[in-house]
């Protein structure tokens, strides 16, 4: 019989957890099971933040709110494993056998199992009980509720905010064990790791400044590390992780990730090593800057002031820019029209240039239409329409193949210096807008000019420099976007 290593792990309580490594040795548990096709999507801050603005909408903007969060006690190892599978879980403890029969904290997939069963509680909860705007990350459940609405939960013999209350009764009924101590509600309030407020002019999400200095060292260790200085998967993947929770402060710096998941792809050996590349050292680099530059704090929500500030949302809607642009890229031209002013823009695509690479053009095509739009200016929506659906998903998720990833850092860079907020939707064929800007990059006057007789048209040249790096595809080496495109196109202004 093939027993799997085990040791206790401190936890912050001062108590221990019992940890099975199952992927040790050479005929480890994890060996035996398939890996992970793509992440579950958990629940973070940005779903946080649309639930807090439903809240406000719902109570009303000078109503009250509370935060709240519950936590389930044993986690994943409340649910009983297969049989089948039980008797591979065997621990081998002063020359005894035991046999572990539940979830086990080491699985590839145990995370897999338990987000999967808390999914199902949270839909039971919303839909049959009432909770509104529950969330989940992993085993903590939270959310945002009335401060004044409270509910009295026998048995810890106090009152939570109601749906707080609601969750631990549907808890209770189901089986599901918890801890009074682990019950926490009020504002402001530390959620995964972040401290979360529902203010009275604004709402903020902060990270502490211990966590992101934290964080910044880790960064620090894989830059400055030596051609020969190698780290192990697992502490790749425990950097990208980190780095991948800080998104929820820093949502622009996502492409600082689009080289090294590429780069960890169809590993599986956690303790081998591999070296960090130049591009992804490039971007933990550009990361880490931004990170230092940052005060940490993000606004969800400002309710406005006693000058009459503009209100900032976390959510708007294609009703509600204050720029759209309709972005179009051929084989032969990219082009942008912008509506309210009546302009397009155009620039040929040299000779020579491959329409395989047509991604690049589309991105471009967004990146020189934002730069025109937003430069000078200082918290703008920018709303772009574009026909390409991959392209709308890379610009709303800010992620990409690694080729593409110069651009993405540029539009990031653009969006963090002037506290603007892009959103890139798919346009319709039948948009006139559409069609103008469809009509430009393909260098069709006569059309363009019976669809929107008045326009002024502007045409360019695409900088030499970005020439050189589409055919290279090399676009993290590439510096100095926003000054080289200002000075080569200064019609634009």
């Amino acid at each position: 019989m093939y027993a799997m290593p085990i040791r206790a792990v401190p936890k912050s309580n001062g108590n221990f957890r019992l940890v099975a490594d199952q992927s040790l040795g050479q005929y480890s548990l994890n060996s035996m099971v398939e890996p992970h096709e793509e992440a579950f999507p958990l629940d973070n801050m940005t779903q946080l933040g649309e639930a807090i603005l439903k809240a406000r909408e719902k109570q009303g903007s000078r109503t009250a709110l509370t935060l709240f969060k519950c936590d389930v006690a044993e986690a994943y190892r409340i649910l009983p494993m297969h049989p089948c599978w039980q008797i591979k879980q065997i621990y081998t403890i002063d020359g005894e056998r035991y046999v572990d029969r539940n979830n086990s904290f080491g699985g590839t997939r145990s995370g897999d199992l338990f987000i999967s069963f808390m999914s199902l509680v949270v839909w039971i909860a919303r839909t049959l009980k009432g909770v509104d705007n529950l969330l989940a990350y992993c085993d903590d459940t939270f959310g945002v509720a009335a401060a004044a609405d409270k509910l009295y939960y026998d048995k810890y013999k106090k009152k939570f905010p109601r749906p707080q209350t609601l969750l631990l009764q549907l808890w209770d009924e189901l089986g599901i064990p918890h801890k009074l101590e682990k019950q926490q509600f009020g504002n402001p309030l530390t959620i995964i790791g972040i401290a979360v407020e529902c203010g009275k002019k604004k709402d903020t999400m902060s990270l502490p400044k211990d966590v992101r200095q934290g964080l910044l060292d880790e960064l620090q260790r894989f830059i400055d590390s030596k051609a020969d200085n190698q780290f192990t998967l697992r502490e790749f993947r425990n950097m990208a992780g980190w780095l991948s929770w800080a998104l929820n402060i820093f949502p622009l710096l996502r492409p600082a990730l689009n080289n090294v998941y590429p780069e960890m792809a169809g590993r599986t050996n956690k303790n081998k090593t591999m070296p960090v590349s130049e591009a992804v050292r490039s971007d933990l680099r550009w990361a880490a800057g931004h990170l230092k530059e940052s005060s940490g704090v993000r606004v969800m929500n400002c309710q406005g002031d006693e000058n009459g500030a503009e209100s900032v949302t976390a959510e708007w809607t294609p009703t509600d820019p204050n720029h759209i642009v309709y972005c179009d890229s051929t084989t032969n031209n990219i082009a942008f029209w912008i509506p309210k002013r009546s302009t397009g823009f155009v620039a040929p695509i040299p000779d020579g240039y491959s329409s395989k690479i047509i991604f690049f053009w589309e991105i471009l095509c967004v990146t020189l239409a934002m730069d025109h739009i937003l430069k000078k200016a200082s918290k703008k929506r920018l709303l772009v329409y574009c026909d390409n659906k991959d392209i709308v998903l890379i610009l709303n998720t800010l992620k990409c193949r690694p080729e593409y990833n110069g651009l993405l850092r540029q539009i990031s860079d653009r969006l963090m210096a002037g506290d603007h907020d892009l959103r890139v939707v798919l346009s319709k064929p039948e948009e006139n807008s559409k069609k103008i800007a469809d009509a430009l990059a393909k260098g069709d006057l006569t059309s363009t000019l019976r669809l929107q007789s008045n326009i002024t048209i502007t045409s360019f040249q695409i900088p030499k420099e970005l020439l050189g790096a589409a055919a290279g595809l090399s676009m993290s080496t590439f510096k100095g976007l926003w000054e080289n495109l200002r000075a080569y196109i200064p019609s634009l202004s």
